[in-house]
């Protein structure tokens, strides 16, 4: 049991689970509710409670690695901001406002419940690897011009998502000084 001020399986019995974080956070106390026994299932409730659109937005953003821009998210996601506040609300998408733009991103274990759920894997890759190839040719020319440092900061932000397009078969090449 994780929680409660104790631990049943001890420090090394978490770090032994740790490869595998649904089945490390789960407990056995019957007087819980089902929704809060494991992780799967605190997900899982709060996925239970959005709209099918909601659901499926959710799902799109999961590909994104290490969050995305909005542009990136209406493109790739085909949403709009309404969709993504909701669920920023909703705590099943964090915003990051650190940077230029503001991105979009989801905790590991939601990114990893939604992946399993995603139902258009391969169109939602295909739409991800074509968003990061035109950023990257866009680049090019930028990163000789003015705007470089803009730019270079633009693409060390992104640079998660554009391994992820090259290995996803992007035909992503990365742009030259």
């Amino acid at each position: 049991m994780i929680g409660g001020g104790r631990c049943a399986l001890g420090v090394q019995g978490v770090v032994d689970r740790l490869d595998d974080r649904f089945r490390l956070l789960t407990t056995s106390q019957r007087d819980m509710p089902p929704r809060q026994r494991t992780l799967t299932e605190v997900i899982g409730w709060s996925w239970d409670l959005l709209t099918e659109a909601d659901r499926r937005v959710l799902a799109r953003l999961a590909v994104f690695s290490d969050g995305c821009t909005p542009e990136a998210a209406g493109q790739v996601c085909r949403t709009d901001l309404d969709a993504l506040a909701r669920l920023v609300d909703r705590s099943l998408v964090v915003t990051d406002d650190s940077g230029a733009s503001p991105r979009y991103r989801l905790l590991e274990s939601v990114a990893a419940f939604c992946l399993e759920r995603l139902d258009d894997a391969d169109d939602v890759r295909a739409q991800h690897a074509a968003y990061y190839t035109d950023l990257a040719e866009r680049a090019g020319p930028e990163l000789r011009g003015a705007d470089q440092q803009e730019w270079l900061a633009r693409l060390d932000a992104e640079t998660a998502n554009l391994r992820s397009a090259l290995a996803h078969g992007g035909g992503l090449a990365w742009p030259t000084p």
